[in-house]
């Protein structure tokens, strides 16, 4: 089924457009039959990031924190291939580059800046809890030798790649076969969030993925999203670091 707004092809029983997120021309959402194996591909997908973190958070494996994080981003990686050669044509569609130097720049002020305002919140809710506040970034700094280009890698590069390819790359595009736009934006920021594990963090997570489904469906590349989310973690690692 062609797309009259855009003139994206799209498979027969799809209700949205997978270019521009419009419903097609005479589509009916039916729940029940429609695009089934892309809801439960989702959920297996979802389940199966679900497992790799938490066992990722057992702290008796007994490997030092770089193999951890080269180990982790590997499978996540495995985990993003298999679930992306059902879907390969569209996922390969979200990494066209058109530049637009506006939102880079917002993005370039807008992500450090973001950054900036979550670890003076995180320090106030601490201290108003009177919990401990623990700078990982900055035992990983510690932990990797002082080599700040590893941590740039493994806590900025990595995952603003994968966890994107993950949300608003596999996630996103499924997700789109079933529901509204609006709704994978809401649906993806609120896994987005929970996937931390992390109580107090899902209040700036959640906005924060709200802001990666909004740049990733408004610029229909996943691009944008993907600067914004290793800039922002770069910018946590190095404001936690130097101060």
């Amino acid at each position: 089924m062609q797309c009259s707004n855009c003139g994206k092809d799209n498979l027969p029983n799809a209700n949205f457009c997978i270019g521009c997120g419009r419903q097609l021309q005479g589509a009916r959402i039916d729940y029940a039959d429609a695009n089934k194996k892309y809801f439960v591909q989702t959920i297996l997908l979802f389940l199966s990031v679900v497992i790799v973190i938490v066992l990722s958070l057992n702290e008796d494996s007994g490997i030092d924190l770089l193999t951890h994080e080269i180990v982790f981003n590997s499978l996540l990686f495995l985990i993003i291939v298999l679930f992306v050669m059902f879907d390969l044509r569209n996922f390969v569609r979200l990494f066209k580059w058109n530049i637009r130097w506006k939102p880079l720049l917002i993005i370039s002020v807008f992500a450090p800046s973001l950054a900036l305002i979550v670890i003076v919140l995180a320090d106030i809710i601490n201290h108003m809890l009177g919990l401990e506040t623990v700078d990982y970034y900055v035992c990983y700094q510690t932990i990797t030798s002082q080599h700040l280009p590893v941590g740039i890698l493994f806590v900025s590069v990595l995952p603003g790649f994968f966890e994107e390819m993950l949300f608003r790359g596999v996630l996103f595009n499924n997700l789109l076969r079933f529901t509204s736009p609006k709704m994978v934006i809401l649906i993806t920021a609120i896994l987005f969030s929970f996937i931390h594990f992390s109580f107090f963090s899902v209040i700036w997570l959640f906005f924060i993925g709200l802001v990666l489904g909004y740049l990733r469906f408004r610029y229909r590349t996943i691009w944008y999203s993907i600067c914004f989310h290793c800039l922002y973690n770069a910018a946590v690692y190095l404001l936690e670091i130097v101060v």
